[in-house]
């Protein structure tokens, strides 16, 4: 007699397919697996950090007389003499500017709550970027943007801007 002999892994194989026999076939359960990258797959979109909304265009008021601004910020809710200067407050947020000479010189931007405490901040004024001149804490400021003497943001609460300052040149 021929003794044979046959492996414990041939064996647990036959018993496995044994036992699926007269059954219906199960489906396939899914692996998961990681994938190669492939050059079909686009590399992930880096956001551009937004650009903050234009709160005012100080550059359409700076330089223009008084019935121009109210043209552009609607009628003044105020307005006072202050030595040699009109000074005029425009709603809803009480923005400010001062005319020396009959045109504006000053505005104050109030209405900044949502707009960031950075260098980007000059954008929601209506100017290109720039590199500030002086930044801390306390303020930016920049102080060599074309036709204009001094543009400066100071904090708010949250790390936000509370207010905006440009000044338009010497007299």
């Amino acid at each position: 007699m021929t003794t044979r002999t046959t492996s414990l892994p041939a064996v647990a194989g036959l018993l496995l397919a044994l036992a699926g026999c007269g059954e219906d076939p199960q489906p396939p359960v899914p692996v998961a697996t990681a994938a190669a990258p492939s050059a079909s797959i686009a590399a992930p979109v880096v956001p551009e950090p937004p650009v903050p909304d234009v709160v005012m265009d100080v550059m359409r008021v700076v330089g223009r007389p008084e019935a121009e601004v109210a043209a552009l910020l609607g009628e003044p809710s105020s307005c006072e003499q202050v030595h040699r200067s009109r000074w005029c407050r425009y709603p809803p947020h009480q923005d400010e500017v001062m005319f020396v000479a009959g045109k504006a010189d000053m505005v104050t931007v109030r209405a900044m709550g949502a707009v960031a405490f950075n260098e980007s901040a000059l954008g929601s004024l209506g100017l290109a970027p720039a590199a500030p001149d002086q930044a801390d804490p306390y303020a930016i400021r920049w102080q060599s943007l074309p036709g204009l003497e001094e543009v400066t943001v100071f904090p708010g609460p949250g790390g936000f801007v509370d207010y905006a300052y440009v000044k338009v040149g010497r007299h």
